[in-house]
This record gives C-alpha cells, structure tokens and sequence, in this order.
C-alpha cells in the first residue's frame, strides 16, 4: 500500500471542484495521522492554487496531554505554505455520560466560532474508508434505514442548533486510512497518538478490535464502504424523484405545509414517505436529526393507510391528516398556540 502523492491528491480535489484562485477553506486538525496527512497534502495543493487555508485544532481538555497536543500541532504546522492555525479549547464542565458525543456537538460549535470569524464556509475533513466502513456498522446496528446506511458524504451541508452553516468536503472517503499514514511517514509529517482511539467503552475502538474477525466473514472495510457507496447511489436517486414529486404536491404558508395526498396513492409508499419526512425536515436544521425514523415510519403507516382522520404531534410539530379533503398539514406547535 502506497502514499498519496501529491499527484493522487490533486485528482481528489478535482472531483470536489468548486475551489479556486482567491478562496479561503477551513481544515478540521486533529492531530492524529488522518488530518495531519490532509493538512500537509491540501496545504500544498493550496499554494499551487493561491487558496488560504485555516486549520482548527480542538483542545477538548478530556485529557492532560491535551493542550501541549495541540501546542506541538501548531509547531509541526507553522512552516506549511498558506497555512492559518487556531487552537481552541473546549472549557467548562464536562459531561458524566455520553461523553464522545457531547465533545463532538462541542467540536463543531467552536470550530463553527473560528470559521465564521475568517468568512469560511468549506471545510476539510479527513474521514476515510476504515471511518465509512465503521459508520455503515454503527448505523446498521441501530437499525438505519437505507439513507443511514449510505454512509457520509463527500461534500456535506453541517448546521448544529443555529450556528454559522459549513460544507465538510471528505477527499479520503475513499482511501483506506494505512495510507494516510503511510503518507505521513513518506513526507515526514509527525502526528498525534490519540490513546481514547484503543479505549474499549467507546464503539469504535470496539469495532476496530473486531475487525479480523469480520474480515475473516468477508465484510472487509472496502466491501462495507462499497456497499455504503452503492446505497448512497440508491439514495441519490430517490431523493432526485421525491424531489420532484415534493414540488408538484407539497405546498408552503405562512403557518406550515400543506401535502395533497394524492401523493400517496400515486407514488409508491418509499416516495410518500420521503416526502412526509421531507416537509418535517422544513422545520428542523440542515444537521437536526429530527424524530426518529421509527417514529415517522409509524405515523406514515397510519396516513398511508387514509382512512381515519389523523391529529398527533411529532417532532415540535402538529400532523392533521383529513381524509375527507385529502390533505394533510404540518405546522410548528406554537403556530397552533
């Protein structure tokens, strides 16, 4: 297994398209291989293209090595052409439970502060197919639908309880992440070894232990990517059609969303459904995950089947279905207050 060259990461970038001479990107650095590898192969590319590049590192203050981590980082960094680093630190109490999901909301909310403070929109991660592999195994184990299971995207829209909107572009969705570290070792790029990356109370480092064993069954990270990759084409798809029939049966006001539906007789219960979850997603942010899928697909079970009058509430919303006037409409609650 080979390192990316610089020649390799040019045709990544071109695939992303959209960035040019004059612009300004962000970078998402950890520290660990994965980013720094990133960090060292954009910033390069960036010179050749006259684009700045800000990168952030979070100091999450779990751990005492933390900030000198992130004061080594800086160091490494500072001789990378086009190249702005800001540290930041999550400060305050930390939680008792669920301590990786509240540092990630708490992650994106300080680097979403630095980012809107220099007009960046487009950030750079640097997930890779041993991380898509994992999501899609995660997500199965909780029971996703087929747009969980399709994984992340190249080039995603992220916006967290109101803060300032970013694009996750991911150049190594598709790059298995030995050569991100076979990169670093090619260029002499040190990195950060992260010890909560080995700790077994937190998912991934479990699924990474168990990796031989579901190799050894044929799910290999490149066929569990593969998969999430032809899922994410189905995906792509369906929401091409739901699209379209959104427009030609959904209507909004000043107090909500009205769905003639027709929609669900004339389009099959998938296309419905998405369009259902379509019009409650206008109420939420772009990265709100809303109520879970369980939860609509049953309330959808109910409308679909059209024949009894329907007034619930659902995800700070009240759903009134009329049979009689075939309609269904969606308001906020507090419209109804």
């Amino acid at each position: 297994m080979s390192a990316v060259s610089h020649s390799d990461f040019d045709g990544l970038m071109s695939s992303l398209g959209g960035f040019g001479k004059g612009d300004a990107i962000g970078l998402a650095l950890s520290g660990g291989p994965d980013s720094m590898a990133l960090g060292f192969l954009l910033t390069h590319w960036a010179q050749k293209h006259d684009v700045q590049v800000h990168g952030v590192t979070v100091d999450h203050g779990l751990r005492a090595e933390s900030a000198q981590e992130a004061k080594d980082v800086q160091g490494w960094t500072k001789d990378w052409p086009n190249f702005t680093h800001h540290i930041v630190r999550w400060d305050g109490d930390k939680p008792d439970t669920r301590i990786m999901e509240e540092a990630r909301k708490a992650r994106y909310a300080l680097m979403s502060g630095v980012f809107q403070s220099v007009s960046v929109h487009n950030v750079f991660v640097a997930h890779h197919l041993d991380d898509q592999a994992e999501t899609f195994l995660i997500r199965l184990s909780k029971g996703s639908g087929l747009d969980g299971l399709s994984g992340m995207r190249a080039q995603q829209v992220y916006e967290q309880d109101g803060t300032y909107p970013l694009t996750f572009s991911r150049p190594f969705l598709a790059t298995e992440k030995q050569r991100l570290i076979e990169t670093c070792e090619e260029f002499n790029v040190p990195y950060v070894q992260d010890p909560s990356n080995e700790k077994n109370e937190y998912l991934r480092p479990r699924l990474r232990a168990a990796r031989d064993v579901l190799e050894s069954e044929g799910l290999s990270n490149k066929r569990l990517a593969a998969t999430a990759r032809r899922l994410e084409k189905a995906r792509s798809a369906l929401e091409e059609i739901t699209d379209t029939v959104y427009g030609q049966f959904v209507t909004h006001d000043g107090a909500g969303v009205r769905i003639d539906a027709r929609v669900f007789r004339e389009w099959p219960e998938e296309i419905g459904l998405r369009v259902f979850m379509k019009a409650m997603k206008s109420f939420q942010s772009a990265q709100s995950y809303g109520p879970r899928l369980e939860k609509m697909e049953t309330l959808y079970g109910k409308i679909y089947a059209g024949h009894d009058t329907i007034k619930e509430t659902l995800g700070g919303c009240i759903i009134e279905y009329q049979p009689e006037a075939s309609v269904l409409t969606i308001q906020p609650e507090q419209v109804k207050e």
